[in-house]
């Protein structure tokens, strides 16, 4: 099915690369009747992890799992294709994995977790709301003891305007490239 899609532009996007959102979402169920699906709080629960792909909307790889299985557990089992764009929320942030992802010759963009990224900046490559909805960008290093050996290169952090609320906001994206 994906080969029929495969030369489809994503909506409103000029990229050639593959472009792939990863999510989940947690369905709750009776702990009575699916014991194998343990969540949160003593409660049952059963999450969908799914990786889309936006060239025609398919879903490319589903994991079932039980409520308690972390979202970023996801990223092991993907097979990273070159040159493709991986978006996720904060709750994909692994450093290991992203490394793998960057080794792999593919792009990740994912919304950092609040105040864990310690990092410095090398350089600025742009700062102006004026001309895009991008209000700074930068080259940056990660400088946490734990984050540079396990991400060892530089990385690409962005703050992008927030269209609902006209302002710069305080969260960050990280680009491998």
């Amino acid at each position: 099915m994906r080969p029929l899609y495969a030369k489809e532009k994503v909506h409103d996007l000029s990229v050639d690369n593959v472009l792939y959102a990863l999510d989940s979402t947690t369905i709750s169920t009776s702990i009575k009747l699916s014991t194998w699906a343990l969540g949160k709080y003593s409660k049952g629960a059963v999450k969908m992890h799914t990786l889309l792909d936006f060239r025609g909307n398919i879903p490319t790889q589903i994991h079932i799992s039980d409520g308690k299985w972390h979202d970023s557990n996801m990223l092991e089992l993907i097979d990273y294709e070159l040159c493709a764009i991986y978006t996720a929320d904060k709750a994909y942030i692994d450093l290991e994995q992203m490394w793998r992802i960057n080794l792999a010759g593919a792009f990740f963009v994912i919304r950092p977790k609040d105040n864990i990224m310690k990092f410095e900046v090398i350089s600025m490559l742009a700062e102006d709301c004026q001309i895009s909805n991008i209000c700074s960008d930068y080259v940056a290093r990660l400088i946490g003891p734990k984050s540079k050996t396990l991400y060892r290169d530089d990385i690409r952090i962005v703050k992008a305007l927030d269209p609902d609320n006209y302002f710069c906001n305080q969260q960050l994206y990280l680009l491998g490239y």
